[in-house]
């Protein structure tokens, strides 16, 4: 057995190769400083974390500090609002919210009814007179007491005339605005029913006979509405096809 003089000696000269060496001196050291064991790289990271939620958060402080002064300059120029109930705000805050739904949907479903006259007089011939124009559109209810069997009422009517020719038989470029119209992107989309009816033939005083004709644009599903008479004093005639 090796007693305690021996094993001094023997870990002071042994090898200690990939150990730490032995310290017999480690007792005469002087303690280390807190700034030697203070862990700066650490103590910095911490710091600049600190530093950028700080910020964050007040940028956020002072969005909401903002926001609360528009709030409350907002409720000092509506002071009646104060003498108002809850029940009678929340009333009015309904009329509202339905006001703007009804204005939402009319925006929604609407057709502009002028930018589609002037797309159509730049497509019609030379020869083609456009008498009249009549779109309709009616105004959907989404209200909660919605009737589901109503039908939106949606058409486009155009009355037109044309020099007809000699052959007596339907004027070609009535036919050509007919499959104009059958190919625009917006009536295939909205109103894909496009027909001709009321065919028939006036002839004026002193000028040449002209074919007069109504082309109806409608929904799928929707009923043609019937022919209208012609007037009387124009002296139309059916028209040979």
């Amino acid at each position: 057995d090796l007693d305690e003089a021996q094993a001094a000696f023997g870990l002071a000269v042994a090898d200690g190769a990939g150990a730490e060496p032995f310290n017999l001196a480690r007792a005469l050291e002087p303690r280390a400083s807190i700034w030697e064991i203070f862990p700066r790289t650490q103590a910095a990271l911490i710091v600049a974390l600190l530093l950028a939620a700080g910020l964050a958060l007040g940028h956020r402080l002072d969005g909401l500090q903002a926001a609360r002064r528009a709030v409350r300059a907002e409720d000092a120029r509506h002071k009646w609002a104060a003498k108002q109930s809850i029940d009678a705000l929340q009333k009015q805050r309904a009329e509202l919210v339905q006001q703007v739904d009804a204005m939402r949907a009319f925006l929604a479903t609407r057709v502009v009814w002028s930018s589609c006259a002037r797309d159509l007089a730049g497509r019609v011939a030379p020869e083609i007179k456009l008498m009249a124009f009549q779109g309709r559109n009616d105004l959907e209810f989404f209200g909660p007491k919605r009737d589901p069997n109503f039908k939106v009422n949606k058409s486009l009517t155009l009355r037109l005339t044309s020099p007809i020719p000699k052959t007596g038989t339907i004027p070609k470029q009535v036919d050509r605005f007919v499959e104009i119209l059958r190919h625009e992107a917006a009536l295939r989309h909205e109103l894909p029913v496009i027909e001709l009816s009321n065919l028939a033939w006036r002839q004026e005083a002193g000028k040449a006979p002209e074919a007069l004709c109504v082309i109806s644009c409608r929904p799928k599903g929707d009923v043609a509405a019937k022919p209208a008479k012609p007037a009387a004093a124009s002296k139309d005639q059916p028209a040979k096809k």
